[in-house]
């Protein structure tokens, strides 16, 4: 019987600290990469086009962004280390269980949304679409 409630406890306590994961505080800053995956790539039968498209991924690989994630549910998103001046992006950002939305906001108007999804131990952020991963971590 004793085995039993230990088992129940030890589980009990499991699910305390995987809900706790999930509904840590998202506030704060998170630093992220951007990952090209080239099978998903159109295959360019010109060897300089084939060439360019290469570099520009490598140039956007080497790029780092930083994520601010603020209290009043507004983010901002800056870029550094590409070859152009980037502008900083933001919004707003809402969380629903392991889902991050985030709704850029430029002049008053509502731009695109993306969905990243919260790593279960709540240390990444990770969004994809087609050939491109943008991830985020703490």
């Amino acid at each position: 019987m004793k085995n039993i409630f230990k088992a129940g406890f030890v589980l009990a306590s499991l699910a305390i600290l995987s809900v706790a994961a999930v509904a840590a505080p998202l506030t704060g800053t998170w630093h992220g990469r951007i990952r090209f995956d080239i099978t998903k790539l159109p295959n360019p039968t010109d060897p300089n086009q084939k060439k360019l498209m290469l570099a520009q991924i490598k140039a956007q690989e080497q790029m780092t962004m930083t994520l601010t994630l603020n209290s009043n549910h507004s983010y901002s998103i800056n870029t550094v280390g590409s070859t152009k001046q980037v502008p900083q992006v933001g919004g707003t950002w809402n969380q629903v269980g392991n889902s991050l939305t985030i709704q850029q906001v430029k002049d008053g108007k509502t731009g695109k949304q993306s969905a990243f999804t919260l790593a279960k131990d709540g240390k990444s952020l990770t969004y994809t679409q087609g050939p491109v991963t943008v991830m985020f971590f703490r």
